[in-house]
């Protein structure tokens, strides 16, 4: 998270300092409500304007050991953050070798 965008860390930033706020100075309750076969949890507005989320956002969703719940905005990465975590030097997967070894069957054009 700490390498992420500007956006990222200032949602970041904004999600710890209204925990912090709720917790510390007004607790909320949220109830957990059944919509169809999944369960969702209904957040409110004001909570919602101060991490400058909406409905549809994306999030990622993790659960500590203590049965805490931690949402955070899911992570977009670009093509160059992908790129620079490939090996280029490394050996190709063994099924990528086959599939390059294999004759063709039909009427494929190379």
């Amino acid at each position: 998270m700490l390498g992420g965008s500007s956006d990222q860390w200032t949602i970041w930033t904004k999600l710890c300092t209204t925990l912090f706020y709720i917790e510390l100075i007004m607790q909320v309750e949220i109830i957990l409500r059944k919509f169809g076969n999944s369960t969702g949890a209904v957040f409110p507005p004001a909570v919602l304007r101060d991490l400058s989320l909406k409905a549809g956002a994306c999030m990622t969703m993790d659960t500590t050991s203590d049965g805490k719940i931690m949402l955070s905005p899911k992570r977009r990465y670009s093509l160059s953050e992908l790129m620079a975590q490939c090996d280029l030097a490394a050996a190709p997967p063994v099924d990528l070798l086959a599939w390059d070894a294999a004759k063709p069957v039909g009427q494929e054009v190379f």
